[in-house]
């Protein structure tokens, strides 16, 4: 296969390597240069994420539960709770042996249901914290997606949160967020199909064949910039991380 820097006009592997910033330098050793997990220079740049400085003043804003912000992990209308703060963590490469990661896993646990959901809770008067009716397989299946990050993917718990999965999953090979009868939901198969790419379990499954090849032809369709769980959404083309934020250039 040819070198994937011929169409660029400079080699940028020296910058991306360079020590000032250990997530990019840490992925770089990984996914360009192909160095295994144990290799010396690959243990040394993920055990300085943690005081790579934007990660150090997020992880010092934790709560001593476990969670930033509010109790409620997903915050919706925000990009700083505990489900917004995890999905970052878990891209930019920390893990369990991290103390901060350990005490938002412990968390988010208090939120998984006995069929192996996590599900948000609110206060009802008079009832104290009651489970919501139902489970969001996109939120679900990300929140799966990082603790497999941070390495809990040989868990129950987790083990448990993907069979539950794979058990709703549409004869049509997606996942639904919203009522019966509508399409699937194209990001709820995705999160799923990227839960699948950390787990080889997971991705064995016949149904993420079936997933996949779903996703592939529906993004063929005309319109597919479009399209958004069954509905027709504008916002394809803007750069979001982690689904928050908006950058056009």
């Amino acid at each position: 296969m040819r070198d994937w820097k011929y169409k660029l006009k400079a080699d940028p592997t020296e910058w991306l390597l360079e020590e000032v910033n250990s997530p990019v330098r840490y992925w770089t050793l990984i996914d360009i240069l192909n160095r295994p997990s144990d290799d010396k220079d690959v243990r040394a740049a993920q055990a300085s994420i943690p005081t790579y400085p934007p990660v150090a003043e997020l992880l010092v804003t934790q709560n001593h539960d476990g969670y930033w912000g509010k109790r409620d992990y997903y915050l919706p209308r925000t990009g700083h709770g505990t489900f917004w703060v995890l999905s970052v963590l878990g891209d930019l490469g920390l893990t369990v042996e991290s103390e901060y990661v350990r005490r938002a896993c412990d968390f988010m646990f208090t939120h998984q249901r006995e069929n192996g959901t996590f599900c948000r809770r609110r206060r009802v008067s008079g009832k104290g914290m009651v489970w919501r009716k139902d489970a969001s397989p996109c939120t679900h299946a990300r929140v799966v997606r990082f603790l497999i990050q941070f390495g809990y993917g040989k868990s129950p718990r987790v083990r448990e949160a993907i069979d539950w999965l794979i058990s709703i999953q549409r004869d049509d090979g997606m996942w639904l967020c919203r009522s019966e009868g509508r399409r699937g939901c194209l990001r709820a198969t995705l999160d799923v199909l990227r839960l699948a790419a950390l787990d080889n379990q997971t991705s064995a499954q016949p149904g993420i064949s079936q997933a996949a090849n779903a996703v592939c032809d529906l993004l063929m369709e005309p319109r597919m910039s479009r399209y958004h769980v069954g509905d027709m959404w504008g916002t394809w083309e803007c750069l979001k991380y982690p689904h928050k934020g908006e950058f056009r250039p």
